[in-house]
């Protein structure tokens, strides 16, 4: 509760009569009851505020987290796919030298073999460097001195349960904005009811010497008491009356941000999940058509190479192709996480 000051006051000299006399009070003024009903309301209001606060910054540690841990994820699967086909132009390498130190191919062949496997290596060491900075940041996000990092090198596919339009509710934005509502309409009424008057009390004792009403005479050491009881009304209440309509205004701006925001987070969370659905559907095909093709393209482009009936160049398009849908995969699989990440945020869960 917010209550003034009380107030001790003294006074010595000639107050009732030609004889000095001493006066010591005590005084305390309070707003009116209502007043602090109402400022308990709204601290407790602010409060509530503090914990949402808490709970949506944990909410968005969450999201970045689990964001950057499956872009570790991901990079590791960009990594993986690479170390495989290396270790095809590896192997294709030797066989290339092979054959131009016998005189069955030209130069070229085993040129064009060693730079794709140059190439790889660069991809590779610049993989290998954007991992450790990533493992940096998740180390920084997590705030520890243990260099954690993700103990499968696998991305995996994460489903969601179909979507709930009401879920939206429990977005932290959201849940803040409706309690900032709550705290304007504690403030308005707070201010509304400091226009009630403020209640003084004081207590006075005080001597008087010389002959008192009733003739008898009273010395120093006598001393009289007195209580008083006053009623401060606020007649001049122009400059509060205007901030009470402020304050209102300011109830009234809460409650339009906290509507737009509700429009915004539902409109988000449709998108991302038609987003999510759109992902999961171009993964189910690459699992049902694509991988499997691209198995098959590199186990025949291998065989056909072998046996002569492609040449380098169609080896190296068949070749590529493969490790493209391998990469197209692993790119589907990360956008669906990360969508997933960010319904799970919208939805708070």
């Amino acid at each position: 509760m917010d209550i003034p000051g009380t107030t001790l006051a003294t006074e010595y000299g000639q107050i009732n009569s030609v004889y000095n006399d001493s006066r010591l009070g005590i005084a305390q003024t309070i707003s009116f009851p209502t007043v602090y009903t109402r400022q308990k309301a709204l601290q407790n209001e602010i409060y509530k505020s503090s914990l949402i606060q808490i709970e949506s910054g944990e909410a968005r540690l969450k999201k970045d987290v689990s964001e950057l841990y499956f872009q570790i994820l991901y990079l590791y699967e960009k990594q993986s796919i690479l170390k495989f086909t290396d270790s095809i132009y590896a192997v294709f390498a030797e066989n290339a030298k092979k054959r131009f130190d016998l005189g069955e191919s030209n130069a070229l062949e085993k040129s064009l073999a060693e730079s794709q496997r140059a190439q790889i290596a660069v991809q590779l060491k610049q993989l290998q460097q954007d991992i450790e900075i990533l493992q940096m940041k998740f180390q920084w996000l997590l705030n520890t001195p243990v260099a954690y990092i993700p103990q499968t090198e696998v991305l995996d596919v994460n489903t969601v349960a179909p979507m709930d339009t009401m879920q939206f509710n429990q977005h932290p934005d959201i849940r803040l904005l409706r309690q900032a509502v709550l705290v304007s309409a504690q403030q308005t009424r707070l201010m509304r009811s400091k226009l009630l008057p403020d209640l003084s009390m004081a207590f006075n004792s005080m001597t008087m010497k010389g002959t008192g009403a009733d003739n008898v005479f009273y010395n120093r050491s006598s001393r009289f008491n007195s209580v008083q009881f006053s009623i401060g009304v606020p007649i001049f209440h122009r400059a509060h009356t205007a901030r009470i309509q402020s304050s209102k205004i300011a109830e009234q701006i809460s409650e339009n941000q906290l509507n737009m925001r509700m429009l915004e987070v539902q409109q988000a969370l449709k998108e991302e999940y038609n987003r999510y659905q759109n992902q999961l559907s171009i993964i189910q095909y690459f699992e049902k058509s694509e991988l499997v093709n691209a198995e098959k393209m590199t186990s025949a482009a291998q065989q056909q190479f072998n046996a002569g009936e492609i040449n380098y160049m169609e080896w190296v398009l068949l070749m590529n192709n493969a490790t493209s849908i391998r990469n197209q995969y692993a790119d589907a699989v990360y956008r669906l996480n990360q969508s997933k990440i960010q319904l799970q945020y919208l939805m708070h869960k």
